[in-house]
C-alpha cells in the first residue's frame, strides 16, 4: 500500500469511526474529567497543574482610556520564566458586566495590534477581556512553528507541540482574569486561526470555560490529508495524540458548554465540508451518551480565511447570550466592530522605558515546559514497559503478527529463500525474506533453535549469488523501505502525517521489526537469538526494538543519533542527516545512551556508529 493511501484510510476511519465515550454506568460529566486528567498527562501538563494554585501576576507597564473601557498593557508568568505579553481591556465603571473573555491571537506578526477590533468590542459589550499573544509573535518570541516551518521534530520526542504550550498560557491567562475578580463561570474564551483552534484547547483543559466560539480553528485528519493542506498548517491545532486518536475525541470534551464554530465557505485549510462533518458528528456523539442539550452550531459564510462582519457580529451573539445574559437570547444581535484602532505604540507592552524581564526563558519552552519522568534505576523490564507505554498507545498491546502469508518459497546454490509477508497493522503488508542454510538432501526438515541475523534496513536480498550463507537470515522491508519506499521530497508530508495520526515513523518502524520477528517464528519457529542490524533512518527503530524484544542478543547500528533532542538541522551537522528518529514522548522517558544502557544492563552485545 502506498504510504500516502495508508494515512488516507486511517483518516477515513477517524471521520467514520465512533468517538470513545463512558462505559455503561458512568455519567458523561465523570467520563469528560476522566479523559480530562488523561489530556493533561498526554500534552505533558499534569505536573504543571500545581502551579495554578497561584494564579500569575499582573505587571502592568502603562494603559489608555478609551472612554468606555481601559486598556491595560502588560505580562504575566504562564510558568516561571514563559513570559507572555498581553493587553487587559477593562469596562469603564457602570458598564462591567462582571464577565470576562479571553481572546487568542491567529499568525498574525502584528498580534494583539492586529486583532485589537474584537476585544475593544467585547470591552463596549461589557466583557473584561484578555487579548493574549502567542508565543510565536509574542513580544519575548518563542517558537511555535517548530515542526511546521524549522524541523524541530524532536519537539514529537519530547512530547511536546505548540497546541499543548498555548493551552497551557491559555488557562494560566484564564487564572489572570479570575484574579482580577471575574465570575469563574462566566468567562468566554474566542479566537481566530490558530487561537480558534486554542479556544477549543483552552476548554479541553479548563472545564469551567463557559462558552467557545472558534474562528477558522476546527479541523479533521482526512480533509487535511486528501487536499495536503497539512503541509501549510501550523501545529497548533494537532495536540500530542499518543493514542493515534480523532481530534474529534478532543472537541467531544467541551459538551455541553455552548460552542459556535465559525466557518467560511472557502477557507484554504479548514474545508468547509469537513467542519460541518466535524459538528454533525460532534452533535451525534454527544447525543447518543447524554440527554443534556449542547448547544452547538456551525456558522458558514462566504469567505475565505477571515472573519467578515457578519461572522464577528454572530460571535458577539453568541457570547454575550452565553456568557454574559446566562442564555438568554437577545432581540437582535449586537453591531459590529465601530473600527477605532489604537497606534501600536499604545499597545506594545514593551518599550518607552518599559524593558521585558531579563529570566524570560520562551525561545527554550520546549525543552523544559512538558513533564519528564527518566528512568534512572529501572530494571530493563521496566524500561521496556515505560517505552511501550509511553510511545506504543497507537498499537494494540502486543498481539501477534496478523496475516503471515508465505509468497514463496525457492532454493539456490545451498540456500533457502522464503518469501513472506505480513500485516503489523491492520491494512498495512509487509515483506520479508527469509535466507537459511538448506539441510542435508533428502532431509528437508525444517531447523529451529539458530541464532538469526536480522536487517532492517534498505539493502537488498541478493537473489543471484552462488555463495551459500551459513546462518539464517532475515531482511525486513520496514516501513519505507522495499516496495513502500517513497521519494525523499516526500519525507516532510509523510512525518508530519505520521505524527498527526499519533504513530510517528520510527515507532511504525519498531513496530514493523517487532511484528516481524513474531512473524518469522510463526513461519520457521523460535530463534536462539536475534543479531539486528540496521543504519541511518531505521537505526532508532531497531535499537526500540532491542530494547522492547527480550530475543535480541545483539544490536549492530550505525548513523545513530547522539540525542533524540537534536533537531533536524543539527542531525545533518552531525552527520545523521535523514535520521527520523522522532518517538512520540520518548524523552519523557529516556534518551539515546539510557537506551544503550539498558541493552548494556540485559546483557545484550552493542555496537554503534553514533553520529
Amino acid at each position: 500500500m502506498d504510504v500516502d493511501d495508508y494515512f488516507r484510510t486511517l483518516g477515513h476511519d477517524r471521520a467514520i469511526g465512533a468517538l470513545p465515550g463512558p462505559p455503561a454506568g458512568t455519567s458523561p460529566q465523570a467520563w469528560r474529567e476522566q479523559r480530562r486528567d488523561q489530556v493533561w498527562q498526554d500534552w505533558g501538563l499534569a505536573a504543571r497543574r500545581p502551579e495554578r494554585d497561584l494564579p500569575p501576576a499582573w505587571h502592568v507597564t502603562g494603559a489608555v482610556d478609551q472612554g468606555s473601557h481601559v486598556v491595560e498593557r502588560g505580562w504575566f508568568e504562564a510558568s516561571p520564566g514563559l513570559v507572555i505579553t498581553a493587553n487587559l481591556y477593562r469596562p469603564a465603571a457602570g458598564h462591567a458586566s462582571g464577565a470576562g473573555m479571553l481572546y487568542f491571537c491567529g499568525h498574525s506578526p502584528a498580534q494583539k495590534i492586529h486583532y485589537q477590533d474584537h476585544p475593544r468590542r467585547l470591552a463596549q459589550l461589557g466583557f473584561t477581556t484578555l487579548i493574549v499573544d502567542t508565543l510565536q509573535y509574542g513580544e519575548i518570541p518563542g517558537k511555535h512553528h517548530g515542526l511546521h516551518r524549522f524541523g524541530e521534530f524532536w519537539w514529537v520526542s519530547r512530547g511536546y507541540s505548540p497546541a499543548a504550550a498555548e493551552a497551557w498560557v491559555a488557562v494560566r491567562a484564564y487564572d489572570l482574569l479570575v484574579s482580577q475578580g471575574i465570575d469563574s463561570s462566566r468567562i468566554g474564551v474566542t479566537g481566530h486561526s490558530g487561537g480558534g483552534a486554542v479556544s477549543w484547547w483552552a476548554a479541553v483543559l479548563e472545564p469551567r470555560i463557559a462558552a467557545v466560539v472558534t474562528s477558522t480553528g476546527t479541523v479533521s485528519e482526512i480533509s487535511h490529508l486528501d487536499h495536503r493542506t497539512l503541509d501549510s498548517h501550523c501545529d497548533c491545532y494537532f495536540p500530542v495524540n499518543p493514542r493515534g486518536e480523532a481530534i474529534a475525541a478532543l472537541y467531544s470534551l467541551v459538551a455541553p458548554r455552548p460552542t459556535l464554530i465559525l466557518a467560511p465557505r472557502f477557507d484554504l485549510w479548514c474545508a468547509y465540508g469537513a467542519v460541518v462533518a466535524t459538528r454533525d458528528k460532534l452533535a451525534d456523539h454527544h447525543a447518543g451518551h447524554s440527554r443534556e442539550p449542547w448547544p452547538l452550531e456551525v456558522f458558514g459564510f462566504e469567505a475565505e480565511h477571515e472573519y467578515t462582519p457578519a461572522s464577528r457580529r454572530r460571535a458577539f451573539g453568541w457570547l454575550t447570550q452565553y456568557v454574559r445574559d446566562g442564555g438568554a437570547p437577545a432581540p437582535e444581535l449586537p453591531a459590529d466592530i465601530d473600527g477605532v484602532r489604537l497606534p501600536e505604540e499604545d499597545l506594545r507592552v514593551f518599550g518607552g522605558g518599559a524593558q521585558p524581564p531579563r529570566h524570560a526563558a520562551n525561545e527554550t519552552a520546549a525543552a523544559w515546559l512538558t513533564d519528564a519522568e527518566p528512568v534512572e534505576g529501572l530494571t530493563p523490564d521496566e524500561v521496556a514497559q515505560r517505552v511501550w507505554d509511553t510511545c506504543f498507545g497507537f498499537a494494540e498491546d502486543r498481539p501477534p503478527a496478523g496475516g503471515v502469508r508465505i509468497e514463496r518459497r525457492y532454493w539456490r546454490a545451498g540456500t533457502e529463500f522464503l518469501d513472506f509477508s505480513h500485516e503489523p497493522e491492520p491494512g498495512w503488508r509487509v515483506e520479508a525474506t527469509l535466507r537459511r542454510p538448506l539441510p542435508d538432501p533428502g532431509d528437508r526438515a525444517e531447523a529451529t533453535g539458530q541464532p538469526l541475523r536480522v536487517y532492517a534496513d534498505h539493502r537488498a536480498v541478493d537473489r543471484l549469488s552462488k555463495d551459500p550463507v551459513t546462518e539464517p537470515t532475515l531482511q525486513l522491508a520496514v516501513r519505507g523501505s522495499g516496495r513502500s519506499a517513497w521519494h525523499p521530497a516526500r519525507d516532510w508530508h509523510v512525518r508530519r502525517a505520521a505524527v498527526l495520526l499519533g504513530r510517528p515513523l520510527a515507532a511504525m518502524r519498531a513496530l514493523d521489526i517487532l511484528r516481524g520477528l513474531q512473524a518469522y517464528a510463526e513461519v520457521a519457529g523460535q530463534p536462539a537469538g536475534v543479531h539486528l542490524y540496521a543504519g541511518r533512518e531505521m537505526a532508532v527503530p531497531a535499537l526500540l526494538a532491542a530494547v522492547l524484544e527480550p530475543s535480541v542478543t545483539t544490536l549492530e547500528v550505525t548513523d545513530l543519533p547522539a540525542s533524540m533532542q537534536l533537531s533536524d538541522q543539527e542531525l545533518a551537522e552531525q552527520g545523521s542527516a535523514g535520521a527520523q528518529p522522532e518517538v512520540g514522548g520518548l524523552l519523557r522517558v529516556a534518551d539515546v545512551d539510557d537506551l544503550l544502557t539498558t541493552l548494556k544492563d540485559r546483557g545484550v552485545r552493542v555496537v554503534t556508529s553514533i553520529a
